[in-house]
């Protein structure tokens, strides 16, 4: 009887160890806050004035300055080898589908024996956050490129890939002067590591090598939504959706994030505490037996 009751013992010691680790393991599992942001038009437009070479009179000349700029509340992070990225989605006020400006990419991680195995990844181009303050984000608005369109473009840089130059493309264009947009802010977990680049895109198995790249490893919520309407620079100017707050001081400790070293310190301290009730619990079974 006395054996049974130690072999139970042991089991009911060990499934309480598990359930100790279990939630020092799933806070290796990071999610990050739902961030806070505020947004506004700026218009920095100026005019300058030439001279013509031809006639040598004076020519007044507009040059458009105007920008969307977001202003993203930083959070406290404090996971040594994860990063905090932001991605942006749009769409107009009062209809349409949301745009992703940097979401996120389907690549090849790897390649071996014939076999591709594939990831997402962190485009590049996605603001990084700093360790504190706050991040800025501005996106240039100009006169609509298309042919037969009318209004403004925003646009957003890219970086290119391979031999591509970077450049600036439009991820909306045709936008009215007055016309609403709404923005929402997401924070990403990314951490540096390599994709396989893939050299002949019709024959992929003829040649590639690795190159650097962010791995995704987790996301927020997206943010409460902020208004913002084209030719409208007033500064802080804020339309949150009825239901939704307005920007206000993000809170000094909205998670607490235990470090690396802490992680591993605390599993290695159970389970050698585990392993030596275990031991213990063994001698003693078989001091029992030897009666």
């Amino acid at each position: 009887m006395r054996k049974g009751l130690a072999v139970l013992l042991v089991f009911a010691l060990a499934a309480s160890s598990l359930t100790i680790l279990e939630p020092t393991l799933a806070q290796t599992i990071l999610k990050p806050s739902k961030p806070e942001f505020s947004i506004k038009f700026v218009n920095a437009s100026l005019t300058e004035i030439n001279i013509n070479p031809y006639t040598g009179l004076n020519e007044v000349q507009l040059v458009d300055n105007n920008t969307i700029e977001i202003k993203i509340n930083n959070q406290p992070w404090q996971h040594s080898d994860y990063q905090i990225y932001y991605n942006i989605r749009v769409k107009p006020s009062f209809g349409g589908n949301w745009t992703e400006i940097y979401p996120l990419r389907n690549l090849t991680s790897s390649y071996s024996n014939g076999i591709f195995t594939y990831a997402e990844y962190i485009p590049p181009e996605a603001p990084i956050m700093p360790n504190s303050g706050h991040t800025i984000i501005n996106f240039p608005v100009v006169p609509t490129q298309y042919y037969g369109e009318s209004g403004y473009d925003i646009q957003r840089y890219h970086l290119g890939d391979g031999t591509q130059e970077g450049h600036y493309f439009a991820f909306l264009h045709g936008i009215p002067y007055g016309g609403q947009l709404d923005f929402q802010v997401q924070a990403l977990v990314g951490q540096n590591a390599t994709y396989w680049y893939i050299m002949h895109p019709l024959f992929p198995q003829y040649g590639g090598f690795t190159e650097s790249a962010i791995a995704y490893e987790g996301a927020s919520s997206w943010s409460n939504t902020q208004t913002v309407s084209i030719g409208n620079n007033a500064s802080n100017q804020l339309n949150p959706s009825p239901s939704e707050s307005t920007f206000t001081p993000f809170n000094s400790s909205p998670n607490t994030f235990l470090s690396d070293n802490t992680q591993l310190t605390i599993i290695a301290a159970t389970v050698a505490a585990l392993a030596a009730v275990i031991v213990s619990l063994l001698l003693y079974i078989k001091r029992l037996k030897n009666k």
